[in-house]
């Protein structure tokens, strides 16, 4: 016999696990709710950063239809004000979110990998917040496929989304995936692993036509990524993450196979322009060599050519012997024309066809700047210059059409998009006479 204290304990305990078990139950028809301080909370610097660059913004459905050109170079403000609804819409709507594909015609590998980034931090902030609310489930994140077999087949590879793509695709391209890091102590820092594990893929992706680096190329790649990844975690906001992804893809002709291949590396936060305007009193004298430069453009502006002074500036920074944190370490400024350098020499030395045309993109803040085999670096009395002009001076103004700035939206950070294509017909010739000779 029960005493009837006892009865009463046992009763208690029963209608606590009651409703601990309806708890759980609504909890899997209640989709997270985002609150302001949970953003403050949970949400990474990248999530935080975007939002405050949304401004007033406001996007109210729950589904998205991505740009008809979801790419930097050809669409750059409805790219980026895109990206931006995808995050404003996660954080302020209620219930799930859609992104509709079945528009988009165009996309370039770049602007997937920064949708990728955005996504990851997306759900791990839904699934960090839900934990906090156990009656409530992250919010799920669902995409519609676009008509475009080639967009569908971008998305499958990158692992955004697992659209049908036929079996032969699938076994045609090679996948670096997403890696991750930031500025941390020397034990834990990953710029030299992911270095190597860029190296590594580069290496994976010519081995299909049985090529490849010596120890001494590979030491030079993982020396230039690094290079690189030091760039990132400099003008990161606050030591957010910096990313990198890439993807090959192979393309069979009729007597010739052409692998392309693509790579993006991405910080978040300061752009170029912003974070040299940020130094220029410590940085004052490289400051004023730019000062210098741009009045000598600024007198040959016209009233059909003239430029914006962030991309004019962006250009100049690229040049050898330029950084903002050059006050800090003199040997600073040379990183990233060595890798734009490097890599548009392996992109002519492995493809000579004209309908395959290597490019890098550099997109900061409001501005896109790209370089291809006519736009690229060149050598003047042992120093690497880049112009974007066919005179290859400084004291002309750069080509337009390599050099823009879109006053309409902004770009929290920096990208490196990179390709290049590896024709098995020019490699196998090129490296012939190399040997030959």
């Amino acid at each position: 016999m029960f005493s009837l204290k006892q009865l009463i304990i046992e009763q208690k305990v029963y209608r606590r696990r009651r409703k601990m078990r309806l708890s759980t139950k609504r909890a899997d028809n209640r989709i997270l709710k985002i609150r302001a301080g949970d953003i403050t909370k949970y949400a990474s610097k990248v999530i935080q950063f975007i939002l405050e660059q949304g401004g007033s913004r406001k996007y109210t459905s729950n589904e998205i239809d991505v740009p008809q050109r979801m790419c930097f170079k050809s669409n750059f403000i409805d790219c980026v004000n895109f990206l931006n609804d995808v995050v404003l819409a996660y954080c302020n709507n209620t219930g799930n979110l859609i992104l509709n594909f079945s528009n988009c015609k165009e996309a370039s590998i770049s602007a997937l990998i920064t949708l990728k980034t955005i996504l990851e931090e997306l759900l791990i902030f839904g699934q960090n917040t839900a934990k906090s609310r156990y009656k409530e489930k992250a919010k799920s994140i669902r995409m519609i496929p676009s008509k475009s077999n080639k967009i569908n087949r971008y998305l499958f590879t990158l692992h955004v989304a697992n659209f049908p793509v036929s079996e032969e695709e699938q076994r045609e391209y090679i996948s670096l995936g997403l890696h991750r890091g930031k500025s941390r102590n020397y034990k834990e820092n990953r710029k030299s692993v992911v270095s190597r594990i860029v190296t590594q893929f580069v290496e994976n992706t010519a081995e299909r036509f049985s090529v490849g680096f010596d120890e001494r190329g590979q030491n030079y790649m993982e020396g230039m990524v690094g290079e690189i990844l030091s760039n990132a975690e400099d003008h990161s906001l606050k030591k957010s993450e910096w990313f990198v992804d890439g993807v090959s893809f192979l393309h069979k002709e009729k007597d010739n196979e052409v692998i392309e291949f693509n790579l993006a590396i991405i910080n978040y936060g300061y752009s170029m322009y912003d974070g040299f305007e940020q130094t220029k009193n410590e940085n004052y004298q490289t400051y004023e060599k730019l000062e210098w430069q741009y009045k000598i453009h600024k007198n040959l502006f016209s009233i059909t050519k003239k430029f914006e002074r962030e991309p004019l500036f962006v250009l100049y920074m690229l040049n050898e012997g330029i950084s903002r944190l050059k006050y800090l370490e003199p040997s600073r400024g040379n990183g990233t024309m060595t890798f734009i350098k490097s890599f548009i020499e392996l992109g002519k030395f492995c493809n000579e066809d004209s309908s395959y045309e290597p490019e890098m993109n550099i997109i900061s803040g409001h501005t896109v700047l790209t370089c291809t085999e006519e736009y690229a670096p060149f050598s003047d009395n042992n120093h690497y210059k880049l112009t974007l002009n066919k005179e290859k001076s400084l004291s002309a103004l750069p080509d337009s059409s390599v050099l823009k700035y879109f006053a309409g939206a902004v770009f929290p950070g920096t990208i490196l998009d990179c390709k290049i294509f590896l024709n098995k017909r020019d490699l196998e010739k090129n490296i012939k006479d190399k040997v030959n000779n």
